[in-house]
């Protein structure tokens, strides 16, 4: 129950999603197609020439790259920082002999993964999957329906990750509408009974009367806490055509149990920034776990 206070703060977050900040669907189209205006142009010289000036950035980059062995530890320091969301679950978490990523169930261990006929003992190419369908709305005049899947392969801890969303927002005309969706190949590189976390690469893209890809980079995990609570998050940055896009969302789901022995029903907060469009929203969903 120590959980709970996650769904409030959910809850908090998506009562600021009611804002009205415009036709967002058309504003992400513009981002996405239109390309980026060059910079300012810097003003010009004066009459006597260009002059050197000087910049306070570069001089804290020149005395970090002095070969020192200060400046060496200083740099190490700012290396194990940034990589830390990478070594520090594979340090402290990972299970190199564990390759199976189920769901809780009770038919095995408790708090366990299960061990599938279908996926485990009949193939030696996939170990798992999850599949999910869920609704999206700000509350106002913004609705999501998407869906997603997941397919862990038996080979070298990789996966395929891919979502497919249809936004439908509400305008003064009637209802705008597009898709996003993506594809990734991710590596599960820290993995044992209770987590998994994964990093990859993939492809972007926007389903609309003028469609257009882009690069993806993404980051995430799923955790299993304590029966019957289930953390997912899921972090993606990369470029829609010529648009920037930042997506991150977090999901706090209830296994189902005796009820449904693979079965989630979740809930959580996602956000979406392409450009100028921003797309708060809550989430409530169904995953199924193999």
């Amino acid at each position: 129950m120590k959980l709970l206070p996650l769904l409030g703060l959910l809850l908090v977050c998506s009562a600021t999603t009611g804002v009205v900040r415009g036709e967002e669907l058309q504003q992400l189209r513009e981002g996405v197609h239109t390309p980026n205006s060059p910079a300012s142009s810097s003003p010009a010289p004066s009459s006597g020439g260009s002059r050197d000036t000087y910049d306070p950035a570069d001089a804290v980059l020149d005395d970090l790259l002095e070969d020192n062995p200060a400046s060496e530890f200083l740099l190490g320091g700012i290396f194990m920082v940034a990589a830390a969301p990478y070594w520090a679950p594979y340090a402290l978490l990972n299970d190199p002999d564990h390759q199976r990523f189920g769901g809780y169930t009770d038919a095995y261990a408790e708090g366990g993964y299960k061990d599938s006929e279908l996926f485990w003992r009949s193939t030696d190419f996939v170990s798992s999957a999850r599949a999910q369908l869920e609704y999206g709305t700000n509350f106002d005049d913004m609705q999501t329906v998407g869906s997603r899947l997941q397919i862990d392969l038996a080979l070298w801890r990789l996966s395929l990750d891919s979502s497919w969303n249809n936004y439908y927002e509400d305008i003064p005309s009637g209802t705008d509408e597009l898709a996003l969706g993506d594809l990734n190949l991710v590596f599960r590189f820290a993995q044992n009974d209770y987590m998994q976390w994964r990093s990859g690469l993939g492809i972007n893209w926007l389903s609309d009367t003028r469609s257009e890809v882009g690069f993806n980079f993404t980051y995430g995990f799923d955790i299993l806490p304590v029966e019957p609570w289930i953390w997912s998050t899921d972090f993606d940055l990369g470029k829609l055509g010529h648009a920037r896009l930042l997506r991150a969302r977090t999901t706090l789901g209830v296994h189902l149990g005796k009820h449904c022995r693979d079965g989630e029903l979740y809930t959580g907060f996602e956000y979406v920034d392409i450009e100028d469009a921003q797309i708060p929203q809550m989430l409530f969903g169904f995953r199924y776990w193999w």
